[in-house]
């Protein structure tokens, strides 16, 4: 991502859509568990929202470092929660090499980030290297059925269209995630967000589409206006396959864990 447009457009879908009323980020925000004095890194930050949306329930006695490797995207974050704020810090860095000392933070987010990663075991061990004895590690991501219903949708419009070049769950996802980070955090247990999307207009969805990496693969302009013809979406219900993964990991022998995890609607998964 050069900048928030696209992790937008994400998002967006999900706030206009989603049916469960407390929302992803107010859920991520309550198994943070923040309390005063707390040092938290988040890698990869996106456009800030987990923080924006939560910037009154945030004691002032607290550092939280966004970081993100992409300039434009911290650029963004920081426009969104405000330069004044002196509890956020802005730092521009490859998560494959954390610049900062050991044992450096109580808790560590990386939401849907980890399956963008070229060596996912070096930044697990470069988190557990920062976080101080009891912190906590979270991390997020999806299984191999989330948004399936908008995959087909756009297939079966034209095969061109392509959402992804990659299959990020087979990279980190709910099917494999425990066993990649058993390495680094050995205990895990999963929770669940259920969650599904109601769509009943067609632009936003476009909007969604248009985000997915496909950019350059397929002549857009002539699909959108198609698509926007045809009424692609438009009174469209589908279960949207959301499905994402988290994990708290208390860092200190045993390494002891908690891994939560969407499951996919509308399967029902036993706790």
């Amino acid at each position: 991502y050069q900048n928030a447009t696209n992790i937008s457009s994400r998002i967006n879908l999900h706030s206009l859509y989603s049916q469960n009323k407390q929302g992803w980020f107010p859920w991520i925000f309550e198994q943070c568990r923040i309390s005063p004095g707390l040092r938290i890194l988040e890698l990869g930050c996106g456009d800030g929202t987990l923080w924006t949306d939560n910037l009154s329930l945030l004691p002032e006695d607290i550092s939280i470092t966004l970081s993100d490797i992409s300039s434009g995207m911290l650029r963004d974050a920081r426009r969104a929660i405000g330069s004044s704020d002196t509890r956020f810090a802005f730092r521009a860095f490859d998560c494959r090499k954390i610049p900062c000392k050991d044992e450096s933070f109580d808790l560590v987010i990386a939401n849907h980030v980890l399956f963008y990663c070229d060596d996912i075991p070096s930044v697990l061990k470069e988190v557990r290297r920062v976080l101080a004895p009891g912190g906590r590690f979270l991390c997020s991501a999806y299984g191999k059925a989330h948004m399936q219903e908008v995959s087909q949708l756009v297939q079966n419009f034209d095969e061109r269209i392509v959402l992804s070049a990659d299959r990020l769950y087979e990279r980190f996802g709910r099917e494999n995630g425990q066993s990649i980070l058993a390495p680094f955090f050995p205990k895990a247990q999963w929770l669940s967000y259920e969650d599904c999307l109601l769509v009943q207009d067609a632009e936003p969805l476009i909007s969604y589409v248009l985000s997915c990496h496909a950019d350059g693969m397929i002549p857009w302009s002539p699909i959108l206006l198609s698509l926007k013809v045809a009424g692609l979406a438009t009174a469209a219900s589908f279960c949207a396959g959301v499905a994402a993964a988290w994990l708290l990991a208390r860092r200190r022998s045993p390494f002891s864990a908690v891994l939560d995890a969407m499951c996919t609607l509308p399967m029902i998964l036993p706790p």
